[in-house]
């Protein structure tokens, strides 16, 4: 079972959970991989905002509008992320300027916990303006500051909003202040091929594309589209275009009419030609069957 914290909201449908996540300009480009389910909770502090929540297994892309800055860190315990092809760990910070592409891979459910701060806020901190997206490695004891004032920032207690507002403010640059140097998460050209890889399956209604032609219009060689895929999606460009078109069935069903939908059809709009071979694929991936995905009121 998926288990989430009192006060926080569980979504079962990516897009929503995308949307929810907007406060902070994120727009997602990609689905969920695997059957998915996140619980989010949101509290805001004047100018900044906290969040608590866990995901399950997935892959997206985002960019949004600059001017946020997000502290995103794990909680202890929980598995490891990777964001544009670079593992962060429990021991790291990455951080973010809204605005900067980014690619995001999540291979098991993943607890954590985001400080997004305008760019004005730590302007006020820095001679030049703030905008970056790297790992940190703070030192341990900034660390635990940082995840108690987190923890109390969410906690049941009541704070007036523009005094605890520098409480987190301070806690986030202290972390950078004992940062060890950081790994520089770029947008380079290999998070600009995933992505224009994403966008490309999600604009394009042509299933029968094959990779030839995919890495044709993306414009990258086949072997570099596989070394990429392997590190940014942990996965195989087929296998990716599989569970793609699996999660765009699934996606169909669930907002479906369940008197006036044929799941046949449903596949076969997404490339699924073979009912056997698709309800195999769809039971591995999801761990049910269509027809029940259909049934259900999610």
């Amino acid at each position: 079972m998926y288990q989430h914290a009192p006060g926080h909201s569980l979504f079962r449908d990516p897009d929503e959970y995308f949307e929810a996540l907007n406060v902070w300009g994120v727009q997602a480009r990609i689905t969920a991989i695997g059957p998915f389910r996140a619980a989010l909770a949101r509290r805001n502090f004047g100018s900044i905002s906290c969040i608590s929540g866990k995901a399950s297994p997935m892959i997206y892309g985002a960019g949004g509008q600059a001017g946020t800055t997000s502290f995103i860190f794990r909680e202890e315990g929980s598995p490891s992320f990777f964001r544009n092809g670079v593992e962060i760990t429990e021991n790291d910070i990455f951080i973010w300027s809204a605005g900067v592409d980014l690619s995001c891979r999540l291979d098991n459910p993943c607890s954590y916990h985001v400080i997004a701060i305008p760019d004005a806020e730590l302007g006020r901190l820095f001679d030049e303006p703030f905008s970056v997206s790297q790992r940190i490695r703070p030192s341990a004891r900034s660390l635990r500051n940082l995840r108690r004032v987190h923890h109390a920032a969410m906690g049941p207690a009541g704070y007036e909003a523009a005094s605890f507002q520098e409480t987190l403010l301070r806690a986030a640059v202290e972390c950078l202040a004992t940062a060890e140097d950081g790994a520089k998460i770029k947008d380079n050209n290999r998070t600009r091929t995933i992505l224009r890889f994403q966008e490309l399956l999600e604009s394009n209604r042509d299933w029968s594309l094959s990779l030839d032609e995919i890495c044709g219009t993306i414009g990258v060689l086949e072997r570099t589209l596989r070394r990429y895929c392997d590190n940014y999606l942990g996965m195989g460009p087929h296998e990716f275009m599989m569970n793609h078109r699996l999660n765009k069935v699934r996606k169909e069903l669930t907002r479906a009419e369940p008197t006036n939908t044929k799941v046949a059809e449903v596949a076969a709009r997404y490339g699924f030609n073979d009912p056997s071979r698709f309800a195999r694929s769809y039971r591995q991936l999801f761990d049910e069957v269509p027809s029940v995905t259909l049934r259900s009121k999610i």
